[in-house]
């Protein structure tokens, strides 16, 4: 709804003035911002769609003004991720492999850039986790920490990281931390809280602490009970599915193993 609104305010701007840089720039983040909210509901054409046109208003914002250091990060994130999720659009034609290229360019964001450096940040530790250069990711989750000690985002981005490290009990403090700070919030969303138990249960049995492990799976089951009622991202879709494999929750209709 506010993207929208963005994008119309956006679009009401640049009519009036041609020449008006952060109008362009503003209205090629929004489309941008749809462009990931398409992604995550599966529409990965709107997304591109969304996508290109976001380029093409950035690239427009640099034209005008070549030292506007934050539209890099727009353009960064747009090359890197055509490349890497090419296998998705392959109905359009061949992509050059420009990863390399759109992680210099949010790299130059962040050096450079006045309003989104936070934010390059935040996008260049999903590259990393992406690449599998965790120690990169886990330094910048470090950095981000130091400026803003209850982000959110940079403390789940290094729960993440953690365990993919094999760094468990680190993990399972981070994951704990977490779920005080959901407690304590006014958002109640079970989304959130199906990420943090799937990573605690996750961990409890790689830790070999069954009975923590089988009451992490008794609440990711009545947790998908819920998510099943509403219409979930595609992320939280691919969660389900990785908590069904490791609770080995039978399919409708098939009994349990004894």
């Amino acid at each position: 709804f506010y993207i929208n609104k963005a994008i119309k305010k956006g679009e009401k701007l640049i009519k009036k003035d041609k020449n008006n840089d952060l109008a362009y720039f503003y209205l090629g983040g929004s489309y941008g911002y749809r462009a990931i909210h398409k992604s995550e509901k599966g529409n990965w054409f709107g997304a591109f769609v969304d996508a290109v046109k976001g380029t093409n208003y950035i690239e427009k914002a640099l034209s005008i003004n070549p030292q506007l250091y934050d539209a890099y990060y727009g353009l960064g994130v747009y090359k890197y991720w055509r490349s890497a999720k090419s296998q998705v659009l392959w109905f359009l034609p061949f992509f050059k492999d420009e990863r390399q290229a759109g992680i210099n360019e949010i790299q130059r964001a962040i050096a450079r850039g006045n309003y989104s450096r936070i934010e390059a940040k935040g996008a260049l530790i999903t590259i990393y986790r992406n690449e599998e250069l965790y120690d990169r990711a886990l330094n910048l989750t470090d950095e981000i920490l130091r400026e803003y000690p209850e982000s959110i985002y940079a403390m789940r981005n290094k729960g993440i990281i953690l365990v993919e490290l094999k760094r468990w009990n680190k993990a399972i403090e981070i994951f704990n931390k977490l779920a005080e700070w959901l407690r304590k919030s006014s958002w109640k969303g079970p989304e959130a809280k199906m990420e943090i138990e799937y990573y605690l249960t996750l961990i409890y049995h790689e830790q070999g602490k069954m009975n923590e492990y089988k009451r992490g799976c008794e609440k990711l089951i009545r947790l998908t009970k819920k998510l099943k009622r509403r219409t979930v991202s595609e992320t939280i879709n691919e969660l389900i599915k990785k908590a069904n494999v490791l609770c080995k929750i039978p399919k409708p209709g098939k009994e349990p193993e004894a």
